[in-house]
């Protein structure tokens, strides 16, 4: 991920546009074979994993002159930014019990939990370069899906009573939103980038309910209820440093504006009470992210990379069990790949990151893990 200030290919469109006045002329197709492994586990109750063992996220993206002066350039893409889910299996829960208002009888409550979420992204980019310096800009055309399910069933006083949100319909919205940034590479051996990313700012999600598929301090009745849920703000920073010819070595920090976007969330609809709304209490914080990679041209057409990120997670202890859908606790990822070239157009990339296992204890000793695999194939066509 240490792209700002030494972009590859067209990707950088949705991290730096500038950088698609300096990766030359080139069309890039690939897709990410993704393996996360997600677990939960309540404290006296039950432990589980589960959801799709992998997911497919296929890419495309181009750059190319706007004229024959070689310093106007249009491009974009088409890129699955983000998303994963769980698909849990039905396990005792005994922090629901004795917790509440009305709490759930001894032995009697379970958990029902279900997620997933699409972010998808097409970035058109316009970018100029004027000697050592490019600076570029790109309009954001978004698409998100999502829908989950946080419910708990048992009894109350012996009879059977149900708590939680039933939002498991996969819903969609359209979003929109812009980035900007510059490479300036004065010396070929040095160079330095910066981008920002705006707000994505997206419809409302909308689900039809019945009566009770909300049960959680409000009831649902019958009726439309909506979600507003936008994609943070994000800025980025970069250096790349040319070690003699053949090593290049880069290194980012990333900061993501969850705080905004991911804190709370407010589900609006006929609750039975005038002007009410539901707040999901997700609590995200901002996160940073510290990257650094290392580039070996072994020859003229071999190139072979590595690189580690760490990030700070978004989800504190605290917050565990209102994101038991949503464990995003990973925080150190390793890298490798590398780069053939097929005689003077054609390219052949693969890459392989591992996130390593991170747990996570609430209040309740509830437990969230998770881990990731993810195997990156690209072909590209360099004009």
């Amino acid at each position: 991920g240490a792209t700002t200030a030494a972009p590859y290919d067209a990707s950088t469109s949705i991290t730096n546009p500038a950088g698609m006045a300096m990766i030359g002329n080139r069309t890039d197709f690939s897709f990410q074979m993704f393996f996360p492994h997600r677990e939960l586990s309540f404290a006296g109750g039950g432990e589980t994993s589960g959801g799709s063992n992998y997911y497919l996220v296929p890419a495309v993206g181009w750059t190319s002159p706007m004229d024959d002066r070689n310093d106007w350039f249009f491009g974009g893409g088409m890129y699955g930014v983000s998303g994963m889910g769980v698909d849990y299996d039905t396990v005792r829960a005994p922090f629901m019990e004795n917790t509440f208002g009305n709490p759930f009888d001894v032995g009697t409550a379970k958990a029902h939990i279900y997620s997933q979420y699409q972010f998808w992204k097409m970035a058109p980019t316009v970018a100029y370069k004027s000697g050592g310096f490019a600076i570029g800009v790109a309009l954001n055309l978004d698409y998100q899906a999502f829908g989950f399910k946080n419910v708990y069933t048992g009894t109350i006083l012996g009879t059977n009573a149900k708590m939680g949100m039933d939002l498991s319909e996969m819903q969609g919205a359209l979003g929109y939103g812009g980035s900007i940034g510059f490479i300036y590479q004065p010396v070929p051996e040095f160079s330095v980038g910066a981008a920002y990313i705006s707000k994505q700012n997206f419809g409302k999600f909308k689900w039809r309910l019945s009566q009770g598929d909300i049960n959680y301090g409000l009831t649902s009745q019958d009726g439309i209820y909506t979600l507003d849920l936008d994609f943070p703000q994000q800025a980025a920073f970069g250096i790349a440093v040319r070690l003699g010819r053949p090593v290049l070595w880069t290194a980012d920090v990333k900061w993501i504006n969850y705080s905004d976007t991911y804190n709370v969330a407010y589900i609006k609809g006929d609750f039975g009470v005038g002007g009410a709304a539901l707040p999901l209490n997700f609590g995200w914080d901002d996160v940073w992210v510290y990257a650094t990679g290392l580039q070996i041209d072994v020859t003229p057409n071999f190139a072979i990379r590595a690189g580690y990120n760490y990030s700070s997670s978004p989800i504190k202890a605290e917050d565990v069990e209102n994101n038991l859908a949503f464990p995003a606790i990973v925080k150190q990822r390793v890298a490798g790949g590398f780069t053939y070239r097929l005689g003077r157009h054609w390219e052949l990339t693969m890459a392989y990151m591992k996130a390593f296992k991170e747990e996570l204890i609430g209040a309740s000793m509830t437990k969230i893990s998770l881990e990731e695999q993810a195997v990156d194939f690209e072909v590209s066509y360099r004009f």
